[in-house]
């Protein structure tokens, strides 16, 4: 497993995802830590059918084994990209995506990983959704991130 790198992945259903971690833009929003900052991405290729929850739990212990493998901390945003849902279900993509991912996140039952949430209230489109995960180990960054995140939120 390398920092950056992309897993290509097909569930039992035939959906085909890839997994990307690649380098956070530090020059889009200027940020001051000293851990690299890994944008993780969950690109849906092609979809067959609904995933059992065996896909989340293997993305789960996935994600899991890379932060405890570097030293970094991962960077996750919700999209706007439509995607389906429930008919019963009153959320935009967004807040769908970031209830997707806490699920993933609470299947992680690892003591060593942390997570802090963003969300930036945007009435046009719809509210964004950040996740930053790390283990415990650097909570301090992670506190000093999650910092610099709301002072750009609100300049925005």
């Amino acid at each position: 497993m390398q920092l950056e790198h992309t897993l290509s992945h097909e569930t039992k259903e035939g959906n085909k995802y890839l997994v990307e971690f690649s380098a956070f833009n530090k020059a889009a929003i200027p940020v001051n830590v000293n851990l690299p900052i890994i944008n993780l991405s969950l690109v849906q290729v092609e979809a067959v059918k609904q995933n059992s929850p065996v896909f989340l739990k293997y993305l789960a212990q996935y994600v899991c084994d890379y932060v405890n493998t570097f030293d970094v901390i991962l960077y996750y945003y919700c999209d706007t990209t439509e995607i389906t849902m429930r008919k019963s279900r009153n959320s935009t993509p967004q807040k769908y995506r970031h209830e997707l991912f806490c699920t993933l996140y609470d299947t992680i039952h690892n003591e060593s990983i942390i997570r802090e949430v963003i969300i930036i209230k945007d009435d046009s489109i719809g509210d964004h959704y950040i996740s930053l995960i790390t283990t415990e180990k650097n909570r301090s960054e992670l506190e000093t991130l999650t910092a610099e995140f709301e002072d750009f939120k609100d300049k925005v």
